[in-house]
């Protein structure tokens, strides 16, 4: 009898905590220079750390193997998604992070910088830096391609995108975007056959054939598009726009905006996605909050907000396909679960305890 209520705690905390064992999303504040990491897809913040002056969270990358998340700034960080420790620092000097980006492989990272026009190279494995090449007036955001030869970087001012050269660390393609001002984000679609790099200043999303390195499409999405994600099957792009308030839904098979979906927020700038492809979580700057949409009927299903979130810019990607860190101790709700199952077990002790007194010989 005590192996059974013994069990049913134990049923009790597993409960509890395999709630857990889900992705988590890093959403960076820029204000406080805080990462709460939010369980998904409960939607609830579970973890929060600071990182060391210098760094900062505007701009971020995970590897492919989710073991890390890279954050940009004077001092660009290592943290590990186990323990959300830091495992390793460099700092690249005054210039700041536009864009990071981690290559498909994880010994390497790229990181732009529009202050000084370069792109810094860093070794991951011992974190020192170990070139650094000149850009065009402006880099911003960029991403690997999937195979991890090139790199595609946004560049704001010559309203382009040069493609890196990753064995030789050189620029080798400088792509013009047509009818494009202020592009500033990039990223590669998960085949690898094509680029979109969105348009804040003209409201476009360029898509760039990566074979060719030309431009094959133009698309018309909302006012200032920013961030870009496709879903893992590389079926959609979902491109928040932050002047209107609201996000693009681009399905890639013909390149056409198919839905746009409001998110009540001011001005949305950041996305990604689960890796199940069933959530989009988008933040906003002004609004500092995230909303999370439901990709099988694009709504907005919750938002979450308060806390530490405060000045949300998240360049790049920022879920992790991991559980968030352990806690030591659950929340008012969770403590409240393991009461009632442990209030059950009892009272199932108790009738079976009866159950036995009147089956006893003599009764």
């Amino acid at each position: 009898m005590p192996r059974l209520f013994a069990a049913t705690l134990i049923l009790s905390v597993l409960a509890v905590y395999s709630a857990h064992a889900q992705p988590a999303a890093y959403i960076g504040s820029n204000n406080n220079n805080t990462v709460s990491i939010v369980d998904v897809p409960t939607n609830r913040v579970v973890y929060i750390f600071n990182l060391n002056n210098g760094a900062s969270v505007d701009t971020s990358d995970v590897s492919s193997d989710s073991r890390f998340i890279y954050y940009g700034g004077n001092v660009v960080t290592a943290v590990d998604t186990s323990n959300a420790g830091i495992a390793g620092e460099v700092e690249i000097g005054n210039a700041g992070s536009n864009g990071i980006a981690v290559s498909p492989d994880g010994t390497t990272l790229y990181v732009t910088s529009s202050v000084t026009d370069t792109l810094t190279v860093i070794r991951t494995s011992d974190f020192t830096v170990t070139d650094t090449i000149p850009m065009g007036p402006g880099p911003d955001n960029l991403a690997f391609t999937p195979d991890g030869t090139k790199a595609y970087v946004a560049d704001q001012v010559d309203n382009a995108v040069y493609v890196i050269d990753t064995a030789s660390v050189a620029v080798s393609v400088v792509i013009p975007v047509p009818g494009g001002s202020l592009v500033r984000n990039v990223r590669v679609a998960p085949n690898g056959q094509f680029a979109y790099a969105s348009s804040t200043g003209s409201n476009i999303v360029t898509v760039i054939d990566t074979q060719t390195d030309t431009v094959i499409d133009t698309i018309t999405v909302g006012d200032s598009p920013r961030n870009i994600s496709f879903t893992p099957d590389g079926a959609f792009a979902y491109v928040p726009n932050g002047t209107s308030n609201d996000v693009s839904v681009i399905m890639t098979s013909d390149h056409t905006v198919v839905d746009t979906i409001p998110t009540g927020q001011d001005n949305p700038n950041g996305v990604d996605i689960t890796p199940d492809g069933r959530f989009v979580y988008v933040t906003a700057i002004f609004s500092d909050d995230v909303a999370v949409i439901r990709t099988s009927d694009n709504l907005v299903i919750d938002t979450i907000s308060g806390g530490k979130l405060d000045g949300l810019v998240d360049n790049g990607r920022f879920i992790v396909n991991a559980p968030a860190p352990a806690r030591d101790i659950p929340t008012l709700g969770e403590w409240g679960m393991v009461g009632m199952i442990a209030v059950m077990g009892i009272a199932a002790l108790l009738v079976l305890r009866k159950r036995l007194a009147s089956a006893a010989p003599g009764r």
